[in-house]
C-alpha cells in the first residue's frame, strides 16, 4: 500500500522525534577496543582524590589572662610575688609597666589573679582580668613553635599562622606529631632526689638555660635511649658541687636509684622532668661519680638525659634544644580536608601542583565557612555529592543533527506546511 505524500512527511517527523539522538558534545560511539576494555577495569577517577594526603588543621589558643590598669611601683617586686601567690615559676608573669599591664601565661580565675595583685601592692579598684595574652606573646609563642618544628624536621609540611587574637593555627600534613610537639610547653630539667631529715628532699640541678649543646637520639646496647648534652659552665660548676654535697657521689650511693620500686623512698635519684612530671629516673654512674669528685666534671661537662622510649627521647630532644613555650597552649579543635596544595592556595587560574590528575571543580563564589582554603571531605575522604560543581545533566546546545526540541519544532512546522497545502486552490 503506498502513502500519500503528506503521510509520509508526517510519518518521517515522528521517525526523528522517536530516534535516539547523541547527547550534546559525545561523539558517535566507536567499537571497543582492548584498551577501553581494560580501562573499564581499572578503579574509577574518584579513587586519586582519596589518595590525596590529608591536611589537618589544629586551632590552637594561647592559655593566659591580661589584667589592665595594674599600675606597679618600680621598686616592688611584683613579678616574683604574684607568681608565688599563684603557685606558678617567674617566667609565667609578664609586668608591662609602660602599658600598666599584668600577664598571668597559666590558667588562673580572675578572683585569684586579683588576690595576687593586691599581694603585690598594687590598687586593683581599677583592675580589668581579660581572657587572652597580647600580641607580642602570642606572635612569640607562634615563633617558638615554629622553631619546634624545625628541630622535628616537619617544616616541610607544617605552617603556623596567627589566626587573631591568641589565637593560631596550624596546618600539617603529621597532625599526631605535632600535636605531641604543641602540647608540651617544655619545662624541662634535671632534678636530684635524695633522703632528706623527715622526707625525700628534691633540687633542680640544671634545666634548659643550662645547655650548651644538644646532640641526636642514641641507644645504649641493650640499654634506655638518651640525649647526650653538654652543660655550660656555670651549670656544670652548680650541678657537680650540688651531687657531691649532697652526697650522691659517695661510693654507697651510686647505683642505689629505686624510684620504680619505691616512689616514696626513691634514694638517690636524677629525674628527668618534663612540665613537672618525672619523666624517668636514674641513678649517677660510679664513673661519673668519680670525676665529679675529682673536679674533672667542670673541665669536660657532658652528661646524657635520659628518656622511657624512643618516641619520648625525640620529643625530649626538640624540647631541650627549643626551650619551653613563652606561654601554654591548647588546642581548641582540629579539622581534616584535602588540599588543593598542601600549604599554598593557588592564585586564579594556577593549576594545583598533585602528584596525579584529579577532577577540576567549577566555583560559584558562594561564601564558605573558613577552612584555611582547603576543601572539605567526609570521613573517608571522599568529595561530598554536588561539591565538585559538576552537572548530572545533559544539554543540547550545540549539538549535532536533531534533538527532542528540534524535531518536535520541525514536525509541527511541516504539519502547518501541509495544512495550508491542502487548503490551497
Amino acid at each position: 500500500m503506498s502513502l500519500s505524500p503528506p503521510r509520509c512527511a508526517v510519518l518521517l517527523a515522528i521517525l526523528l522525534v522517536l530516534v535516539p539522538v547523541a547527547p550534546a558534545g559525545t561523539a558517535s560511539a566507536a567499537a571497543p577496543t582492548a584498551a577501553d576494555e581494560a580501562s573499564d577495569r581499572a578503579p574509577p577517577t574518584q579513587s586519586v582524590r582519596t589518595a590525596q594526603a590529608n591536611v589537618t588543621v589544629l586551632n590552637v589558643t594561647v592559655v593566659g589572662r591580661t589584667a589592665f590598669g595594674a599600675a606597679a611601683e618600680p621598686m616592688v617586686n611584683v613579678t616574683g610575688t604574684i607568681a608565688n601567690e599563684l603557685d606558678l615559676g617567674a617566667a609565667r608573669i609578664r609586668v608591662d609597666r609602660t602599658s600598666d599591664t599584668v600577664e598571668v601565661l597559666a590558667n588562673r580565675s580572675d578572683a585569684a589573679i586579683l588576690a595576687a595583685l593586691r599581694e603585690a601592692d598594687i590598687d586593683t579598684e581599677d583592675v580589668a582580668v581579660r581572657r587572652g595574652v597580647s600580641n607580642g606573646t602570642r606572635d612569640a609563642v607562634a615563633a617558638a613553635l615554629r622553631d619546634r618544628i624545625a628541630a622535628a624536621g616537619l617544616e616541610a609540611n607544617t605552617s603556623v599562622a596567627v589566626a587573631g587574637d591568641s589565637r593560631l593555627r596550624i596546618r600539617t600534613t603529621a597532625p599526631s606529631t605535632v600535636l605531641s610537639a604543641v602540647t608540651v610547653r617544655g619545662d624541662v630539667a634535671i632534678v636530684g632526689g635524695f633522703p632528706g631529715s623527715d622526707a625525700p628532699r628534691r633540687v633542680e640541678l640544671v634545666d634548659a638555660d643550662g645547655l650548651a649543646t644538644v646532640g641526636a637520639v642514641q641507644v645504649r646496647p641493650g640499654g634506655a635511649p638518651y640525649v647526650p648534652v653538654t652543660l655550660t659552665d656555670a651549670a656544670a660548676r652548680n650541678f657537680s658541687s650540688t651531687l657531691v654535697d649532697n652526697g650522691f657521689t659517695d661510693e654507697a650511693n651510686t647505683s642505689s636509684c629505686r624510684y620504680d620500686e619505691a616512689p616514696t623512698e626513691p634514694g638517690y635519684c636524677l629525674f628527668t622532668v618534663v612540665d613537672g612530671e618525672v619523666v624517668y629516673a636514674a641513678s649517677l654512674s660510679p664513673g661519673l661519680a668519680d670525676i665529679m669528685r675529682d673536679g674533672e666534671f667542670v673541665e669536660d661537662p657532658r652528661f646524657v638525659v635520659t628518656a622511657a622510649n624512643r618516641s619520648t627521647a625525640r620529643r625530649l630532644a626538640t624540647t631541650l634544644r627549643t626551650g619551653p613555650l613563652p606561654a601554654p597552649v591548647r588546642v581548641v579543635n582540629t579539622t581534616t580536608a584535602t588540599p588543593t596544595s598542601p600549604f599554598e592556595t593557588p592564585g586564579p587560574g594556577t593549576a594545583s601542583p598533585t602528584s596525579s590528575p584529579t577532577p577540576t571543580s567549577a566555583t560559584d563564589g558562594t561564601p564558605t565557612a573558613d577552612t584555611g582554603g582547603d576543601t572539605a571531605t567526609a570521613a573517608d575522604g571522599t568529595v561530598a555529592a554536588g561539591d565538585d560543581g559538576t552537572s548530572d545533566g545533559t544539554s543540547d546546545a550545540g549539538a549535532p543533527g536533531f534533538g527532542v526540541p528540534a524535531a518536535l519544532a520541525a514536525l509541527l512546522a511541516l504539519t502547518a506546511g501541509l495544512v495550508r497545502r491542502r487548503q490551497s486552490p
